[in-house]
């Protein structure tokens, strides 16, 4: 029963985040996720004829990108404030209202299944790998990105280390069942949970980089275009607020060329077929 009662607020939790934060996730935090886009399709094969599902697709960034290739490309997000973003701003996709660990397909309906920065959203991502692996066909793929842990992005620990210095970093947030998608063993390891094909099985971690208009851009990004993150930045006293803004522009600004904010990122990604 505990273990409902947790994963039911954490759903409510990333619900009520994703509706308020959907017109504002483009200019705030998408420069991070598009990034990864095009290895997560490379990953999946998906290519010209490919029936492709986007989960938790948001506003159907990797779900266009596909489509861009010549595929069959399908969204669904648990969020009706993402979908209705999707929908105008690719009016020619098909955008469902769904739930990843709950998927509205029959059997055997795709070839490839993804998901951008998806599956650690959710309260059980294993579910949600089990239904992509329900839903696809024989020989078909998953692939998913995923962060891995803060010390490994300097962007999340610059917030870190701001408010560990001028706020507190205990506080409790909504926790789900946690598949350890934070490091490659534990996407490998969910993955083989979920049936896919033990050989097929790969995670690895890619670079790339998240350029901002202006230091500023780093502690408005989080606090507007992510959940988990904004929950700790909203969990502080107020007063504090201030000095942990100051705290974060002035160590974003360390990373400005050419009239840049330039941060390097970090992305687990994972692979797997389905026999």
């Amino acid at each position: 029963m505990r273990e409902a009662d947790d994963a039911a607020a954490f759903r409510r939790f990333e619900f009520d985040t994703w509706q308020r934060s959907a017109e504002r996730y483009e200019a705030a935090f998408s420069g991070a996720t598009r990034a990864f886009i095009e290895p997560l399709l490379n990953a999946a094969s998906v290519g010209p004829g490919i029936k492709l599902l986007d989960v938790a697709c948001g506003p159907g960034y990797a779900a266009a990108a596909g489509s861009a290739r010549g595929a069959k490309a399908i969204g669904v997000d648990f969020s009706p404030a993402m979908i209705a973003v999707a929908r105008r701003r690719h009016p020619a996709l098909e955008i469902h209202k769904g739930d990843a660990e709950h998927l509205p397909f029959p059997d055997l309906s795709f070839d490839a299944v993804v998901a951008n920065f998806g599956l650690h959203l959710l309260p059980n991502p294993g579910k949600a790998l089990a239904e992509a692996h329900r839903v696809l066909r024989p020989g078909g793929r998953v692939a998913f990105t995923a962060w891995p842990k803060p010390e490994r992005n300097i962007a999340w620990q610059i917030l870190l280390d701001a408010i560990k210095a001028h706020g507190t970093l205990d506080v409790k947030l909504p926790g789900g069942v946690t598949a350890e998608l934070d490091e490659e063993a534990g996407c490998r390891r969910a993955l083989i949970a979920a049936r896919f094909v033990l050989r097929s099985v790969k995670a690895e971690t890619l670079q790339a980089t998240w350029r901002l208009s202006t230091p500023g851009h780093l502690y408005t990004g989080f606090r507007d275009g992510t959940a988990r993150m904004a929950g700790l930045i909203a969990a502080q006293n107020p007063a504090v607020l201030p000095a942990v803004r100051t705290a974060v522009d002035r160590a974003a600004a360390a990373f400005e060329r050419d009239g840049a904010v330039v941060l390097p990122l970090a992305a687990i990604l994972a692979v797997a077929g389905k026999p």
